[in-house]
């Protein structure tokens, strides 16, 4: 299939997904609204709603009416405007709430004076986070207000309704603005004129600062809006816990509400309806330690039990007497990152997979949870390859089903180890296995949490998903279909940083009911001798959040037409290429000329025409090669080659490039195939290796400047001094600064204009790690020892940028937010001193969750 009809089907294929898309957005989620930030952030930072973004009202003189929800919440202050009707920008109509005094107000002004005004106290009717309905309807001479059971009229002074401004919160009216916004959470507003919905704003699907209304499309504006609907698909850290070096095991009661995570002296415990940690030192006793996650809740006991299959005695934890019922010594079991479940109908503790000693187990065992009996193991038949970092989850009384995980087929490590997507469905009782479905996945691996909710309503299953071959990995709530012949994850939320350390890191799944929400639990060490346990929320169940932007029917047809006009285009395009294909043949058979191919013609007709090409804003030489911000490749006639390296070719050229730059030895094949071809036969990997690197050959020779060689075993490259890579540059520079222990200012100008952003942010491979650390490390130390420089301290603007490729690298380092705040301050910019202060403050509080030993006027005042 040539180029132009791949993408003439993909865009036919989008189309079929706005169908899809449109079905999709049908669906409301349980809890939406648009909550508005109040007094506990500054006047800046409220929310604001204006019904009439795209121009004034109008209405007939017998008026209109407007509806909606209003849920008030208890905070210090809770004084402030929910809404103000303004007419012909004379005279308005306040409703004004003050939850703490239990009061609201009704308030008609003219611009010199207010007309009249009540007011209502009602303890029972304005309860915290309780929905209330409100009505207002003005007609000729009265406004009618109905809240929840209550209505009071007053006479307005309205002079007719043609000119109707509507805001609710923070407003910027040149004469009835207000930054006083209570919290609050307002939906379904609707607006009525003589019996007929003319506007209706669910205030569900959004587009950040506007939404759209559900009958004309009409647009509202929103000033930082907190939307309801977004904790649907952003995760929202809910509670920390600093253990030092301790390990943490963990454990989730469904019916209390409750997590617990158990080190051996201590039972932290985070209270889903608090949304607190509380912590208790054990008076007696710990559970059975080990870097496995061996803990499990039992509901009918209502005790921890710690366990392992090497020992059969279990470990209670007693909550009456705070005691365990053994006190075990540390031990490394055998099957560390199992999933375990309990068989309520047996009264079964059930132990799946695992990992130890370099095997991979793929065993069922089970056991008693009266205390007594051995471990037994349940033959799965037929067998489930070995594997651990799989996730379960409960499917029925006697089935589980087991996703994904990393092993091998023999269960051993050194085997062929590999990551497996795969369904099983596995009945506790029988032991009977059936595959459900499996997919394939060559690239960007991933491996699962240990447990995975399953809704079988909705024929779906939902699993954190993240790639197991990295450290800074990150971790995606991914939703598959249960019953499918086409399983593919799907990614519903945005990320949580996860420092992925295998058995040494952990993270867990579980869905509260009672208040639908899923708890991601993640337990991994931050830096070294420095485990975290955190716990986060999101709303469910979750949304995409591309599904959460709200798309009106106009704007939905309008995309419709614009590919069916990208398609007729195409096809078009696709007969005059045809149609010059032909003529090229006839001509080459006329002149008996050998034919060329004319593959790079469509390629550039497509690149030229169809898709945009984007380059670094910053001034290319050609040729080169663009490692800082971001992989990029140009020949020496300007063409951005980045396209034609593939991933797999290009990850072999950096490496071969990495290596060649270090210390000019170069990489061995072994080197290759282990890294890209790790789980392939010695045959196959010795193919896969040999096409890619003729692929990369041929691509070098394009760019003609640099040579592929293999010297004594060693595949190096070999780089004329013509093309330019900004990364090479850079080393160059350190290096030489460093063993000369001073540089001057040409050095640094050209060292901070070329350094502007990190080392290939958009890659990640673990062989990749060890070069983005010792350049980043390299960097920093010796800007900062620049710093004190004398001819650098009296340049107040090379300082500034230093400072500023120092942060990009690391945005915490202490000396060097002091001097870009003060400098900053110094030079009269006093605001956005304060502001890099406040960020720093931020950035140092979520990643060592603690705050600065110093304050912002410890740094401008010193």
């Amino acid at each position: 299939m040539c180029s132009t009809s791949r993408l003439i089907l993909l865009i036919l294929l989008s189309l079929t997904r706005l169908g899809v898309f449109a079905t999709e957005k049908e669906i409301e989620p349980k809890f939406y609204g648009l909550k508005f930030l109040s007094h506990d952030v500054n006047q800046d930072q409220r929310t604001g709603l204006n019904l009439t973004a795209d121009g004034d009202l109008s209405f007939p003189d017998d008026g209109f009416s407007m509806a909606f929800d209003l849920k008030l919440c208890m905070e210090y202050h809770t004084y402030g405007y929910v809404f103000k009707v303004i007419a012909n920008d004379e005279s308005s109509f306040d409703l004004v709430s003050n939850l703490l005094q239990q009061k609201v107000s009704f308030i008609l002004n003219e611009r010199k004076k207010v007309v009249e005004s009540k007011g209502l106290v009602d303890s029972l009717l304005f309860v915290n986070e309780q929905w209330i309905p409100v009505k207002v309807t003005f007609n000729k001479h009265h406004i009618w207000l109905k809240i929840g059971n209550y209505s009071t009229t007053l006479a307005h002074s309205f002079h007719d309704f043609k000119h109707i401004k509507i805001y609710f919160g923070l407003n910027k009216h040149a004469y009835y603005y207000t930054a006083d916004v209570p919290p609050m959470t307002i939906r379904n507003i609707v607006i009525q004129s003589q019996g007929k919905v003319i506007r209706s704003w669910k205030l569900a699907y959004h587009n950040r600062t506007e939404v759209l209304d559900d009958i004309k499309g009409t647009r509202a504006s929103v000033i930082n809006g907190s939307w309801e609907i977004d904790k649907h698909a952003h995760w929202e850290k809910v509670a920390s816990l600093n253990l030092a070096n301790q390990q943490a095991q963990v454990a989730f009661d469904s019916l209390g509400g409750r997590i617990f995570a158990v080190t051996a002296n201590n039972i932290y415990t985070f209270s889903i309806a608090e949304k607190k940690m509380d912590s208790v030192r054990v008076a007696k006793g710990n559970p059975y330690l080990g870097v496995s996650r061996q803990l499990i809740y039992d509901q009918v006991s209502k005790q921890l039990i710690s366990y392992t299959h090497m020992f059969p005695q279990l470990d209670t934890y007693n909550f009456q007497t705070n005691e365990w019922s053994l006190s075990p010594t540390r031990i490394i079991d055998a099957k560390q990152h199992h999933n375990h479940t309990i068989d309520r109908q047996r009264n079964k503790l059930i132990m799946l997979m695992g990992y130890g000693y370099h095997q991979y187990d793929g065993t069922l065992l089970e056991r008693s949870l009266d205390g007594s009996g051995q471990w037994k193991t349940n033959v799965l038949d037929p067998p489930i390859a070995p594997r651990y970092l799989a996730a379960l989850g409960v499917e029925d009384d006697n089935h589980v089903l087991l996703l994904g995980g990393y092993g091998s087929i023999s269960g051993k490590q050194e085997e062929s180890p590999r990551n497996f997507y795969d369904l099983y469905r596995i009945n506790l009782r029988t032991g009977k296995t059936a595959k459900l479905w499996f997919f394939s996945n060559d690239s960007n691996h991933f491996t699962f949490s240990n447990s995975m909710v399953v809704d079988k309503a909705k024929n779906k299953l939902y699993a954190l998903a993240y790639n197991n071959d990295s450290y800074h990995s990150k971790l995606y709530l991914c939703a598959f279909d249960l019953v499918t012949k086409h399983p593919k994850p799907l990614v519903v939320s945005d990320s949580i940083a996860y420092h992925f350390l295998d058995v040494k890191s952990y993270c867990d799944l579980f869905l509260h009911a009672q208040t639908s929400t899923l708890y991601a639990l993640v337990s991994h060490e931050k830096q070294p001798g420095q485990q975290m346990v955190e716990i986060y929320a999101l709303a469910f169940p979750p949304i995409a959040e591309d599904a959460i932007i709200q798309v009106s029917q106009n704007s939905h047809y309008v995309n419709i037409a614009i590919l069916m006009a990208c398609v007729l285009l195409l096809l078009v395009m696709s007969a005059l290429i045809i149609r010059w294909r032909i003529k090229r043949r006839r001509a080459i058979t006329d002149t008996s000329i050998e034919p060329k191919t004319d593959s790079s013609f469509i390629q550039q007709a497509i690149a030229e025409h169809i898709v945009p090409v984007v380059t670094k804003s910053k001034q290319v030489q050609y040729p080169s090669v663009l490692l800082i911000g971001g992989f990029q490749v140009f020949a020496k006639n300007g063409e951005n080659m980045t396209a034609e390296f593939t991933p797999i070719v290009r990850n072999i050229f950096l490496m071969l490039l990495f290596n060649t730059l270090k210390d000019q030895k170069g990489t061995t094949s072994q080197q290759l195939d282990e890294t890209f071809w790790f789980d392939m036969e010695r045959s196959k990997a010795l193919n896969n290796r040999g096409v890619n690197i003729r692929k990369l050959r041929l691509l070098l020779k394009t760019l003609d400047s640099i040579d592929l060689m293999n010297k004594n075993g060693y595949w190096k490259l070999q780089m004329d001094h013509h093309i330019f890579c900004d990364y090479k540059e850079i080393m160059l520079l350190l290096h030489e600064i460093k063993q000369k222990k001073i540089a001057n200012k040409e050095q640094l100008a050209k060292l901070v204009n070329l350094a502007t952003d990190e080392l290939l942010p958009d890659i990640s491979a673990e062989w990749l790690d060890r070069f983005k650390s010792e350049y980043q490390t390299l960097l920093v130390e010796i800007l900062l020892n620049v710093l004190s420089q004398t001819d650098i301290k009296s340049d107040p603007k090379l300082l500034l940028k230093i400072v500023d490729v120092i942060l990009v690298h690391d945005c915490i380092e202490e000396d060097a937010i002091r001097l870009k705040c003060r400098i900053l301050y110094q030079t009269g910019q006093k605001g956005l001193s304060k502001q890099t202060f406040d960020k720093f403050y931020a950035d140092y509080k979520r990643i060592l969750d603690a705050v600065p030993h110093f304050t912002y006027d410890d740094i401008i005042l010193n």
